[in-house]
């Protein structure tokens, strides 16, 4: 019987290591939350996970791909689009009520938003 909860490493195809954490629920069901980015090497994977999960010990499974679904809508996707709808909500507060202090977050978070969308693309 596997654990209820249980962080697993796996070596990518290309060479890459990810983690993830899998609670094992009720009725058959599970919960699985992959890591926020694939790391160098197996050393990285184990420590960040460690880091999310200091309750737990990390396990070594085999080969794993994360299906194209997942990897398509991964955290660099949802990083990229949170820093433009902070960007747009900020300069919309900014628009909407002209004052000293909402054109300096504004700045802030266009600025936050175009560093964003450089460094994942």
């Amino acid at each position: 019987m596997t654990e209820p909860e249980r962080v697993e490493v796996w070596e990518e195809p290309g060479g890459s290591w990810c983690w993830r954490y899998v609670a094992e629920l009720e009725e058959g069901e599970s919960v699985e939350l992959v890591g926020n980015r694939a790391e160098e090497s197996e050393a990285d994977a184990l420590a960040a996970a460690r880091r999310a999960y200091p309750h737990l010990r990390p396990h070594r499974t085999g080969e794993r791909t994360v299906d194209e679904g997942h990897a398509q809508s991964s955290p660099t996707g949802r990083r990229r689009a949170g820093a433009v709808v902070v960007a747009l909500v900020a300069v919309l507060v900014a628009v909407g009520r002209p004052r000293w202090w909402t054109a300096l977050p504004a700045a802030a978070a266009v600025q936050f938003a175009v560093h964003r969308i450089r460094r994942t693309s």
